[in-house]
């Protein structure tokens, strides 16, 4: 069993990923540009200006990419983007459909959705509402 400390600090530690994870994923949905970084239109940003940006080490960041309990961010090399909820005109649906590969076998393909919405989409299928990336 932990302590009561180390239960506290493994809270703390949790606690501050959460607080990282919400400013990478502000920095990478919206602020890139009030922040005069350089955002492709597929939402790609250099590691460099995140780390620099937010004064995380690579380490941490990169904790925050594996941790993220709903895959937020994609990494790729030297560059980093958030996967879904960009704002302003720096990002393009148009750019980020060319970005992504097409999936293609017989494999399953998962949607993570509430319960509530699992029996309309059992019935109807996905539907695009919004959506930009569903056909």
């Amino acid at each position: 069993p932990r302590t009561e400390t180390e239960e506290r600090e493994g809270d703390l530690v949790d606690k501050n990923l959460v607080k990282d994870s919400k400013r990478v994923s502000w920095l990478l949905r919206h602020g890139a540009p009030e922040r005069s970084i350089p955002i492709d239109p597929a939402g790609w940003v250099a590691v460099a200006d995140v780390l620099r940006e937010l004064r995380l080490s690579e380490q941490r960041l990169a904790e925050v990419v594996a941790q993220n309990d709903k895959a937020r961010f994609e990494r790729s090399g030297d560059r980093i983007r958030a996967c879904q909820g960009h704002s302003g005109a720096a990002v393009t649906p148009d750019a980020l459909e060319a970005s992504w590969a097409q999936h293609v076998g017989d494999g399953p393909i998962f949607h993570g959705t509430s319960v509530e919405a699992a029996f309309s989409i059992a019935r109807e299928g996905i539907r695009p509402q919004a959506r930009s990336h569903v056909s």
